[in-house]
Formats: C-alpha cells, sequence, structure tokens
C-alpha cells in the first residue's frame, strides 16, 4: 500500500532511529540518523495529513535525560506541525 496524501495519517517516530550516542536510553539501540537528520525528515512530511503522532522506543526507568530531551524535541517538532497544516499555514521544508 503506497502513501497517499489525501488520506489522514498516524505518525510515529522510534526514538531508537536515532545513533546511540545520542539517543543512549532507548530498549533497543540501533545505529541510525543524527537527532538532526531525524527532525529534517519530519519538517519534509508537511503535505500529509496528520491526525495523530508519537514518540516510541524511550525506556521509562532511565536516567538518560538527554533521550527523554531528545523525545520532547520530536515530539515538539511533530505538534507543531500538525498545528501549521490545521491552521493552514505553509512550512518550510528547505
Amino acid at each position: 500500500m503506497g502513501c497517499n496524501e489525501e488520506e489522514p495519517a498516524d505518525v510515529d517516530h522510534s526514538i531508537d532511529v536515532i545513533y546511540p550516542a545520542f539517543a543512549p536510553g532507548t530498549g533497543r539501540p540501533e545505529a541510525g540518523l543524527l537527532p538532526a537528520h531525524g527532525l529534517a525528515i519530519f519538517r519534509r512530511l508537511s503535505s500529509i495529513d496528520f491526525v495523530s503522532c508519537g514518540v516510541v522506543e524511550v525506556t521509562r526507568a532511565t536516567t538518560r535525560w538527554v533521550t527523554a530531551t531528545l523525545a520532547a524535541r520530536v515530539a515538539y517538532e511533530m505538534v507543531s506541525l500538525m498545528a501549521l497544516q490545521w491552521l493552514g499555514c505553509e512550512t518550510e521544508t528547505g
């Protein structure tokens, strides 16, 4: 099934796709993206109608505040994008 920009979408971000040095507090660390690359991906999804979003794979019982802070930033970016879409604002994708 392909992506249809006319259909509403639920978007979840698994924090374990971020390189473990930047998100050590996850259940299953994997080599992956830098935080800036992960955030840039969301900023380019402005044509998709988000109806819900979430951040997953953040370890609950951890003192790794850096992962929780990054997860909060990802959630902020997703909610901000949704708010701009609901207000009918153009988003900057460059």
